[in-house]
């Protein structure tokens, strides 16, 4: 849990395991759940939180109202896998495909790491409804967070995700899916659950992201404003 102050805005070339070849990077990044609070004290909780903001910070305060879909939204994509493996010259050339607009290198990104977050396990959906599911989130990925690996430098900052979780309300097949695919994409991702309840567990396997445990846990609790910083705070 300490070794993530120490990593969080360390750029990535410094983090052991970090890997460069002509072909490939090799980025190790976070993904962890933090659960309760450490002696109940709220307030180094949220200073703890706002002292991970960087300009390349997302965050995200979950809600009961999230996009829904319709059944009827997943047949669209049947053309574009074939058993477990993702077509995908096919699919970058159809009307699926919304990231035309982004580079070449992107978009190869992006669909690399859909039959990735497929061959992944992360995932503990249905086989049947696993790829067109997939699909569907990875075509929909979020305009900021799109943002963010537009400008993403792999060797330097790493772009953050911090959700901040309390609510009862699980996370949805749609919000599993988009936390997997970013981590698989290169962003460093805290889940704060000052509850202790059980939300990523839902539909993402435990060995895709490791939870800390504090001592305490939290109810009824009121979430500050939090501003994106124009630069990366002091160590």
């Amino acid at each position: 849990y300490a070794e993530i102050d120490v990593l969080w805005h360390q750029p990535s070339k410094y983090r052991t395991g970090f890997g460069a070849s002509e072909t490939r990077v090799t980025v190790p990044n976070i993904f962890a759940k933090i659960s309760g609070v450490k002696d109940g004290n709220l307030n180094a909780y949220w200073d703890s939180v706002k002292w991970k903001l960087s300009p390349d910070t997302r965050v995200i305060i979950k809600s009961p109202s999230y996009k829904k879909y319709a059944e009827s939204q997943l047949d669209v994509y049947k053309p574009y896998y074939n058993g477990e493996q993702i077509l995908t010259e096919k699919l970058k050339n159809s009307p699926l495909n919304k990231y035309n607009y982004l580079s070449d290198n992107l978009q190869n990104l992006i669909f690399s790491k859909l039959q990735e977050a497929v061959d992944s396990g992360f995932l503990k959906l249905d086989p049947s409804e696993l790829l067109p599911m997939i699909l569907y989130v990875g075509t929909n990925l979020d305009r900021e967070v799109l943002k963010l690996l537009q400008k993403y430098d792999f060797t330097k900052a790493i772009p953050k995700l911090i959700v901040i979780d309390v609510i009862e309300d699980t996370f949805s097949k749609v919000e599993c899916i988009q936390l997997v695919l970013y981590n698989l994409l290169g962003l460093d991702i805290l889940i704060y659950t000052p509850t202790g309840y059980r939300n990523i567990e839902t539909f993402v396997s435990d060995m895709a992201f490791e939870t800390h445990t504090m001592n305490e846990f939290e109810y009824n609790v009121h979430i500050p404003r939090f501003k994106i910083p124009d630069s990366i705070p002091e160590q």
